[in-house]
């Protein structure tokens, strides 16, 4: 099964570690894996060195320009720059990660190359007015399976019009890494 994910910041990334060394382990799962964002501007590349150490192999990074400053410039940049990526493959699923706004230019992108996606942390909210819960419910709009890290998760992305079936409640991925 060929995979494509995308980690657009640190967070991400790290949320996302878990699984993606997991799909790593199986010799079924064929990942790519796609960073762009902050990850790219980080002064130190530590979380480029973690990946590294993760062996995990990044196969394209994506620098957003500096010119590009609001949002909405960024996310209709990478919406021209990662379908270029995509269209080199065949993927039988994406894995889209919250509710960054880079995640939702990927989600774009891979939604319109007719690529399955799964979101994980569908149905989650965040408190103090941010525009995570409008980016995050958009993309489980555009995703056919979902991963909630909550009971509630469950009810808001059925509140959505989702069906049943295609919701599971995972819990969070990086639990065990919060553990150590």
């Amino acid at each position: 099964m060929n995979i494509i994910t995308f980690a657009g910041n640190r967070a991400e990334y790290y949320l996302l570690r878990p699984l993606l060394k997991r799909l790593l382990s199986e010799k079924k799962f064929n990942l790519k894996v796609i960073i762009s964002g902050d990850i790219v501007k980080e002064s130190d590349s530590q979380t480029f060195k973690d990946i590294q150490k993760d062996q995990i192999k990044i196969d394209k990074v994506i620098k957003i320009p500096d010119q590009y400053k609001l949002h909405s410039e960024k996310i209709g940049y990478l919406c021209i720059e990662i379908p270029k990526f995509l269209e080199n493959y065949s993927f039988d699923l994406a894995i889209i990660y919250g509710d960054r706004f880079e995640s939702f230019a990927f989600t774009i992108a891979c939604l319109h190359q007719d690529i399955p996606i799964i979101h994980i942390e569908a149905g989650d909210l965040t408190e103090g007015g941010t525009y995570d819960d409008f980016i995050r419910h958009a993309i489980t709009k555009m995703s056919h399976l979902f991963c909630t890290s909550t009971a509630k998760g469950i009810e808001i992305v059925k509140s959505l019009g989702e069906e049943d079936w295609r919701i599971t409640q995972s819990g969070i991925l990086s639990y065990e890494d919060m553990k150590k």
